[in-house]
């Protein structure tokens, strides 16, 4: 839920997305710090659990684009249109949205024939120079979308902010009689885990 606030913005959702990004950059540090000094990070399975950790952000990103467009009365889907772009113009929120769908869905897909439905992801995958059938593609879509930034979910949050201040410019402004419909969306209080 999103909460206005005279001419601020109140998102404890993005608070609590927050606080696990936190959580989630210190643990991947700490399995490439591993890593590195690994003599073999594959076998050892230190790239399945930075995989595994990586899938289960995206997927907690996904939560909160379902509870936010939701704020908004819209499905997430609806909103795949704002925030920021790859150079082709396709939402980098729906690719994140289709990422965390992979990660959530790819065994069954195998299973139940959902050939289509890997089809669809794997082009959303492809805009961000990555297919599906490669090893680590959850990692190697996140580092390509978050570029030139640092690849921490901490980093994640600067396209996600871009999204919700376009979803609050658009559809919420809207609702609440355009009181908060201004040249620039209220802004958050500031984060020090900004870049």
């Amino acid at each position: 839920m999103i909460i206005f606030f005279e001419n601020d913005v109140i998102d404890p959702e993005l608070d609590l997305l927050l606080d696990l990004y936190e959580f989630l950059d210190h643990k991947l540090s700490d399995l490439c710090d591993r890593s590195a000094e690994s003599t073999d990070s594959v076998s050892s399975g230190l790239f399945d659990q930075m995989e595994y950790l990586t899938g289960f952000g995206l997927v907690a990103l996904q939560t909160y684009l379902t509870e936010t467009a939701a704020c908004a009365g819209l499905r997430k889907h609806q909103t795949f249109h704002l925030g920021p772009k790859t150079t082709t113009g396709v939402s980098k929120i729906a690719i994140l949205n289709a990422v965390a769908n992979f990660w959530k869905h790819r065994e069954e897909w195998v299973l139940d024939g959902g050939e289509k439905r890997k089809a669809a992801v794997d082009a959303l995958f492809e805009e961000a120079g990555y297919t599906c059938d490669v090893d680590y593609p959850i990692s190697g879509v996140l580092t390509e979308l978050l570029s030139p930034l640092d690849v921490r979910f901490s980093s994640l949050l600067v396209p996600v902010r871009a999204w919700r201040d376009d979803l609050i410019k658009t559809e919420l402004a809207e609702q609440h009689g355009g009181q908060i419909a201004s040249e620039e969306a209220p802004s958050a209080p500031p984060d020090e885990s900004s870049p």
